[in-house]
């Protein structure tokens, strides 16, 4: 049976600020945690002039797991365009929500580096499983 959205407890928001000087990343989204916690918006925007190839990652300690890539346009979420919605670009088609098991991080890189004095701000919202 799919999550809804009741089984969501104490609602997670991670908000994401880089940088050029961060380079491509990797940029973390959340940290480990020792319960399950879903994802189901991941939204990027960046005031950079250049399309950008990201990649989501997750992983844990020892290993890490790419879950896709997709291109984030140039100026997402900026003068008026929306902002790049990172799972429904990444996950598979139908998956409406990312679940993150315990111990896991979450986090992205980029293809090069932000341009200079240009940034990516971005919001992670979901919640923890009981």
């Amino acid at each position: 049976m799919p999550i809804q959205l009741w089984d969501i407890q104490n609602p997670v928001f991670e908000d994401l600020a880089f940088s050029d000087a961060d380079g491509a990343g990797p940029f973390e989204i959340t940290d480990s945690a020792p319960r399950n916690r879903v994802f189901t918006q991941l939204l990027l925007n960046t005031d950079d002039n250049v399309d950008h190839l990201i990649t989501l990652w997750f992983g844990g300690s020892t290993a890490a797991t790419r879950l896709g890539s997709a291109t984030l346009p140039a100026l997402a979420g900026r003068n008026g365009t929306p902002a790049f919605e990172v799972l429904s670009h990444c996950l598979p088609t139908n998956t409406p929500y990312l679940v993150l098991p315990p111990g896991n991080t979450l986090w992205i890189e980029l293809d090069a580096s932000l341009s200079a004095g240009k940034v990516l701000n971005g919001a992670a919202l979901g919640g923890i499983l009981p």
